[in-house]
This record gives structure tokens, sequence and C-alpha cells, in this order.
């Protein structure tokens, strides 16, 4: 028998008994990982930092970009594939909207979508700009 066998029979062994593989002490040789810093060459350049008026903005999320282009969309009407196009709702939350319009009638103003699980008041504010109730 090898010393991979032995070292594979080892590891069978302390998982059969239950034992942690980092208290098992192996008959084979075990080599440590490279430190991390000894990898780290040093005389890489460090970016500046950016000046303080600086332009750089962050993108706008594609969803709340795709619906604020469109036309507000008729909460009362939309699919739920529809609704995953609002910024902030996703595919459950598009999901319940409908279960609940389904179940309550239509909704008549943002109290009413307030209704829905999942759905508190800064969402809904986010969304006011992007629904319609007719």
């Amino acid at each position: 028998m090898n010393s991979r066998q032995r070292g594979a029979l080892w590891i069978l062994v302390a998982l059969v008994a239950g034992r942690s593989l980092d208290r098992l002490d192996l008959p084979f040789e075990h080599r440590d990982p490279v430190p991390v810093h000894a990898t780290i060459d040093s005389t890489l350049a460090v970016a500046p930092p950016l000046a303080a008026d600086s332009t750089l903005q962050r993108p706008a999320p594609r969803a709340a970009t795709a619906a604020s282009a469109e036309a507000p969309l008729q909460i009362n009407r939309a699919s739920a594939a529809d609704l995953q196009r609002l910024p902030g709702v996703g595919p459950v939350l598009a999901s319940r909207i409908v279960a609940q319009r389904d179940a309550q009638g239509p909704f008549h103003s943002l109290e009413d979508l307030a209704r829905v699980r999942g759905l508190g008041p800064k969402t809904c504010a986010r969304l006011a700009p992007h629904v319609r109730f007719d």
C-alpha cells in the first residue's frame, strides 16, 4: 500500500469516525500553501485617488431606466412579467401584486397597493412615477 492509499484510508477512517479532517494527524507529508504576503508584488503601482470634482457617476439600474423611459404602467391591467420591469419589483413581488389584485379587486391608489406584502412606503414611493391606477 503506497502513501497515497494510506492517506485516503486515514481520511475514510476519519469520516466514518466523525472526526474533523483538520484535527487528523495524517502520516503523509502535508505542504502548507504559500503565504499570501509572499505572492504580492511590492512594485505594483497604486492608482491615485479620484479628485473631489470627479464626474464619474454610477449608472442607473436597468429596470429603473426601462420603466422610466416608457409611459406609466397600468397597474390593474399589467401582467406579472410587465410588473417586473418596475424598479424594485422582482418575480415574487410581481406575483403577489397580481394575486392581491385578483383576490381584492383593482388598486385605486398607492395606499391600496401598499396592502401587498413586501410593498412598504419606500417601495410605493419609488413606484409612484411609474404606475397609474385607471
